[in-house]
């Protein structure tokens, strides 16, 4: 694959940043410090962080614990999503003993407690 001309992005005054312009549409890319040209996903964030907060993660990075800085930011997003399943389940456990007393478990009970269990909004 050939590479893109880069440009200085003369828009925003700013000869720091360099922008790759695509021959073709396709793939995002970007330009990596190297000044490689890669491919990125599509299912990209952006953010500000104050210094000190970048400097803490990028330090967290260094120490291998983390491949790289999008890694680090999934790790508390994963840990969030268990922390609300959990709290689901224990929403889920206290409604069933308060719910009265039990009753058989056949399959239309089943069936029901299925839904009720996968349906975010009840």
């Amino acid at each position: 694959m050939q590479q893109p001309a880069a440009r200085i992005d003369r828009a925003t005054a700013r000869p720091d940043l360099v922008l790759a312009r695509p021959h073709t549409v396709g793939p995002l890319t970007t330009v990596d410090t190297s000044g490689s040209l890669r491919e990125v996903s599509r299912n990209t964030m952006s953010f500000a962080l104050p210094e000190s907060m970048r400097a803490y993660v990028d330090e967290r990075v260094r120490s291998g614990e983390y491949g790289n800085t999008s890694e680090y930011l999934r790790d508390p997003i994963r840990r969030d999503q268990q922390e609300q399943a959990a709290r689901r389940l224990r929403q889920l456990i206290t409604e069933g003993l308060e719910s009265g007393d039990g009753r058989a478990a056949t399959a239309d009970v089943l069936a029901e407690l299925r839904r009720a269990a996968l349906d975010p909004d009840r």
